[in-house]
């Protein structure tokens, strides 16, 4: 575009994998690794196939020295080391803040009580405030002792500091403390996150602090009523302690024991060759399968070397191999992936996503039909949902390339299968059916039901068509007995299972797919095609004229498509949509003008602009506002190509004869159409338009016009991007004629009445109606 940059190019992750080759490489070799790990990592192992409280059925021994962590030992060590580790106890601020409050209104309100009764007064506390009931109820001696310690500096600065000493060591509540030992230690945490071991004997209650602070005050004093001065100043005391502010740090406690447990070293126990794993006939405990586990472990890790060099130098030749052939089918047969890097993407992580989703499956059942001991080899190849690839592909991008990524993923599914022929022939088949049943769906339900039928009916199928190898020689003697009905009950509940399973998964990756790279399928283009649509509900009340082109154009190309062998659903959206960039000045627009020339006194050159407009600025902004699809976005931009505005073009000539006049400055900025459908939308566009020009269209006139229209086009360049073959323009332009006869189709001459009525209440209504 040259007067707006599309706004959607080089943005997301659509215009991330476009930018560069070099994703390309990276998406191969991410095929290619996730091919080599799916065909071969190990899977969870046959042998020792054991349950908890299952009966060994033979002596299992060891086949060569392994290490494994002696349980017993490793707990008992970390049990003594995490004894060692002492209790933690945090000093709570807001407690310790509280106490300094109390400490501070023991003085205010002794001061306050002096105050009162020299005025003859009574001090009277409030409800609930126990340092005030506390002064209330204070005796002289005291609260004369109380008032000496607030009138000398010396004395008020030693009680400070003793009860920023108390205060910064913590104090435990006394039912705490009863509950530990005296030699206990514990950690304490102080506000600052320092910590300090102490015993419990030495910690503070609110009775032993108070204590200490009377007695270091009362050291020197002299009176008379020292030891009624000495209890009432305890119990005071005792009141600002409260509950302490310190108190037992239980989450801080156990993260700590759990760290030390875990930085505890593991004690080892070896276990020799020939040792016996698991006698006969024992019943199978936790340490039991510990040990067995470990031992498959060990087993796994002294694989041949060789062995493994040479199963994944075979796996990589095969799957370059497979994705070589797949390579050349896309870049041969399907030009849209070859010139898309971003749909390469898309197809590439699909087939990535399905290859996983195989991988994990077939795992999960391995695992599962161990625990509820199902046959897990007659059932491997009905489980996995093989043809969630398909399924998607064929929805996306159709039904050819679908058949191809389900090839391949059967194929590299194969190769990891001890019967890789019947792997193969299940995913080709299911992969087949699949895409064949979804390849025409115009909406998420039909999408879900077809993807369940299509995927579970092939399953079927394929049950059925090996049923006789699995049962082996004589299976229909074999079916009567309970084992083999248990048998036939699986392999008939698994397809359907593993239908619901892949249309589910299918469903949810198609929608991730349009969330995340704007892709557009059939479904997601159902919801634009509602005349109840905000945009298209605007444009029919503010542009009606515009609005009924659009349907036209929407009915040429969507029955062009179907002629065609087409996306019809996508043919009509586009059509539907093209054009509402005419929205914002729908009256410089002849459809919606009828009898005006809003161009008449125009400058030739700004009647341009503003006719370009709806494609490079009113348009791209709409489609933003309503957040349109990228197929959407693209048929606005797109539907004219860069061809020229012939008709202010030549004006401007008229008006400057003889002068060069620049075609640019009437072109179209383009970028030319390859998506057909839009291509479609652009022929069906000018067909419609240009025959409302005709005074008395007939099947001549009409053909006429839509050749003359197709070959300008074809000569103009104007399609020279577009995937349209020469036979599908024919059968498209053949289409639009016929359709645009039926729209233009003459009516019988009804006879008039020259009887005059004079009783026409038309007539008469209208004397008082003005005329338009």
């Amino acid at each position: 575009m040259t007067e707006e940059q599309d706004p959607k190019t080089g943005n997301g992750i659509v215009g991330f994998f476009e930018r560069s080759s070099f994703f390309v490489i990276v998406l191969l070799l991410l095929i290619l690794g996730v091919s080599l790990y799916v065909v071969s990592a190990p899977h969870p192992v046959d042998i020792l196939d054991l349950q908890k409280n299952q009966k060994a059925p033979a002596n299992i021994y060891a086949d060569l020295d392994f290490e494994i962590e002696d349980l017993q030992k490793s707990n008992e060590l970390a049990d003594k080391q995490v004894e060692k580790e002492p209790d933690y106890y945090r000093i709570d601020q807001l407690e310790t803040s509280r106490m300094r409050q109390r400490y501070q209104d023991l003085f205010t309100c002794a001061r306050k009580r002096e105050e009162l009764e020299k005025r003859s007064e009574s001090f009277r506390s409030e409800p609930g405030n126990e340092i005030q009931l506390k002064i209330e109820k204070l005796d002289k001696p005291t609260l004369s002792f109380l008032l000496s310690i607030a009138d000398n500096a010396v004395l008020k600065q030693k009680l400070d500091g003793l009860f920023r000493n108390i205060l910064r060591e913590g104090i435990l509540n006394q039912a705490l403390r009863q509950k530990l030992h005296g030699d206990t230690v514990i950690k304490i945490i102080d506000p600052s996150n320092r910590r300090h071991r102490m015993k419990a004997e030495k910690l503070f209650t609110q009775n032993t602090a108070a204590r200490q602070i009377v007695d270091e005050m009362l050291r020197t004093y002299q009176s008379p009523d020292l030891e009624s001065i000495r209890r009432h100043f305890y119990d005071i005391l005792t009141a600002v302690f409260g509950k302490g502010n310190l108190s037992f740090d239980r989450k801080f406690t156990d993260s700590r024991k759990q760290e030390i447990r875990r930085s505890v070293g593991k004690i080892k126990k070896t276990v020799h060759q020939y040792d016996i794993l698991l006698p006969k006939g024992k019943i199978v405990s936790e340490e039991d399968l510990r040990i067995l586990s470990a031992y498959r472990d060990e087993l796994e890790k002294h694989a041949g070397i060789k062995e493994i060099y040479k199963l994944v130098g075979e796996n990589i030749l095969l799957c370059l191999a497979l994705i070589l052939s797949l390579g050349l089918y896309l870049f041969r047969i399907q030009p849209i992936f070859s010139n898309s890097n971003s749909k390469l993407w898309q197809l590439g992580l699909i087939i990535i996503v399905a290859l996983l989703l195989n991988r994990l499956t077939m795992d999960v059942f391995l695992i599962l039909s161990e625990r509820y001991q199902m046959p897990r080899r007659e059932l491997m190849y009905c489980v996995m949902p093989i043809g969630f690839a398909s399924l998607m592909i064929s929805v996306i991008f159709g039904a050819r390339p679908a058949f191809f990524a389900g090839l391949f993923v059967s194929a590299v599914t194969a190769l990891q299968m001890i019967n890789p022929f019947q792997m193969f022939f299940t995913g080709l088949l299911i992969s087949a059916g699949g895409a064949l049943a979804v390849r025409k769906v115009q909406n998420s339900r039909s999408f879900f039901l077809r993807a369940f039928i299509g995927t579970w009916l092939a399953a079927l199928t394929t049950v059925v068509i090996f049923f006789p190898k699995i049962m082996d020689k004589g299976f229909f003697l074999k079916i009567m007995d309970a084992d083999s009905l248990r048998l036939v009950f699986w392999m008939m509940v698994f397809p359907f299972v593993t239908g619901l399973l892949t249309a589910s998964l299918a469903q949810i990756g198609v929608y991730l797919q349009e969330t995340f790279f704007d892709v557009t399928t059939p479904m997601s283009l159902q919801a634009f095609y509602d005349f109840n649509h905000p945009l298209l509900k605007e444009l029919q009340l503010k542009a009606s004229g515009t609005y009924h082109h659009c349907l036209m154009v929407s009915i040429l190309a969507e029955k062009a498509a179907e002629e065609a062998g087409l996306d019809p659903v996508k043919a009509r959206v586009c059509g539907m949509f093209h054009d509402v960039g005419k929205l914002v000045q729908p009256q410089y627009f002849v459809e919606n003008s009828p009898g005006r020339d809003m161009h008449k006194d125009q400058d030739p050159k700004m009647s341009a602009i503003i006719i370009r407009s709806h494609v490079v600025k009113h348009g791209p902004e709409l489609a933003r506002k309503y957040k349109l699809k990228r197929l959407l976005y693209d048929t606005i931009t797109q539907h004219h190509g860069n061809d020229v505005i012939n008709f202010f073009y030549q004006k401007e000539q008229q008006l400057h004869p003889g002068e060069n006049i620049p075609q640019s400055d009437f072109r179209y900025p383009g970028p030319l159409p390859s998506d057909k459908e839009i291509c479609l939308v652009m022929l069906a566009d000018c067909c419609e338009a240009a025959s409302r020009s005709l005074e008395k269209p007939t099947e001549e006139t009409l053909a006429q016009l839509v050749n003359n229209i197709f070959r300008g086009k074809i000569r103009n360049g104007q399609l020279d991007h577009s995937e349209l073959s020469m036979h599908e323009l024919s059968i498209i332009r053949n289409s639009i004629i016929n359709n645009l006869k039926t729209m233009f189709h003459g009516r019988i001459a009804y006879p008039k009445d020259d009887k005059k009525d004079e009783d026409d209440l038309f007539v008469a209504a209208g004397k008082d109606v003005s005329a338009p």
